[in-house]
C-alpha cells in the first residue's frame, strides 16, 4: 500500500467542483474501457442525500468504496461529516424527557449499473434511460436507504481487503449535493465511476429526473425571456489515499 498523506482542510462545506461536460464524459469513458466488467454507476433518490445534510453540523459527505461479495460487485457507503472531516454517527436531541443520542444515517443501496443500465450500450450522459427487462419500473424513493454502522463497516472493510491499493473513500462538501438537488425537476443523483488526469478512480455526479434520466440542461425565465441552463456536473472529491484525515482511523473506518 502506497504512503497516505495526511490534509487539513479549511472549509470542508467546499470540496469538490463543477466540470463541464465533455470532461465528465471523458472520465466516464475511460472507467468503461478500463473497467469493462465493474460497476459503471449508482442511482440513489434525493432523499439519500437529504436525509444525510439534514444532520446536525454535517458539512459534507464522505463516500466510501465498499464491496458486496454475495453480488461480487462494488457498492457504495455515504457517511456524514462535521466540519473537522470527522464521521457524524450519532448526535444529541433534546426532547421533553431531556437529551437524547440519536444514529445519524448511513446510506448504501444505490441501484447499479450494470444490471440496471440503458437498453443499448454502455451509459453515457447522454441518454440515459431506465429500463431492465424482467424487473420492477424504477422507484427513486427506494433508491438508496439506511443501513447500520455494523453493516457499512463489513462493507467498507471487504473493499480494502479485495482492493487493497485503490480508492478507500472520497470527501465531498456539502455545497455541491445542495447545488445538484436544486437543479429543477432532480429527483436523485447518478453518481458515476471515472478515471481522472491522475488515472485514479474518480466520481461523476449527476441530477436526474423521475425516470432515472441524467438532467444535462433546463429551462429558466428570465426578464429576456427563457433561457436554456447546462445543469451542475461535479466531480473534484478529496481521495484518501493518498489525502487522508489527519486521524487515520478516520481513513480507513467508521
Amino acid at each position: 500500500m502506497t504512503h497516505q498523506k495526511t490534509t487539513v482542510i479549511k472549509d470542508i462545506s467546499k470540496v469538490g467542483e463543477f466540470v463541464t461536460q465533455q470532461k465528465a464524459q471523458e472520465m466516464i469513458t475511460a472507467w468503461q474501457s478500463q473497467e469493462p466488467d465493474g460497476v459503471f454507476s449508482f442511482l440513489h433518490g434525493r432523499h439519500v442525500f437529504e436525509s444525510l445534510l439534514a444532520v446536525p453540523h454535517c458539512a459534507g459527505i464522505r463516500i466510501f468504496n465498499a464491496y458486496m461479495e454475495q453480488e461480487d460487485r462494488q457498492a457504495l457507503v455515504l457517511v456524514a461529516v462535521d466540519a473537522t472531516g470527522k464521521h457524524i454517527l450519532n448526535y444529541q436531541v433534546q426532547t421533553g424527557e431531556g437529551v437524547l443520542w440519536i444514529d445519524a444515517p448511513i446510506m448504501e443501496h444505490g441501484v447499479p449499473c450494470p444490471p440496471f443500465c440503458p437498453p443499448h450500450g454502455n451509459p453515457t450522459l447522454d441518454g440515459y434511460t431506465w429500463k431492465h427487462t424482467g424487473h420492477e419500473p424504477l422507484n427513486l424513493e427506494k433508491a438508496g436507504e439506511a443501513i447500520t454502522r455494523k453493516e457499512a463497516q463489513e462493507l467498507i472493510s471487504a473493499w480494502q481487503i479485495q482492493e487493497p491499493d485503490a480508492v478507500f473513500s472520497f470527501l465531498y462538501g456539502r455545497d455541491i449535493f445542495d447545488t445538484m438537488l436544486s437543479v429543477p425537476g432532480c429527483a436523485g443523483i447518478r453518481v458515476f465511476n471515472g478515471i481522472n488526469e491522475e488515472h485514479r478512480q474518480a466520481l461523476v455526479f449527476v441530477a436526474v429526473d423521475v425516470k432515472g434520466s441524467n438532467i444535462l440542461q433546463y429551462t429558466v425565465t428570465t426578464s429576456g425571456g427563457m433561457q436554456i441552463t447546462a445543469a451542475p456536473l461535479a466531480d473534484g472529491g478529496i481521495p484518501c489515499p493518498p489525502l487522508c484525515p489527519v486521524v487515520d482511523i478516520w481513513a480507513q473506518s467508521l
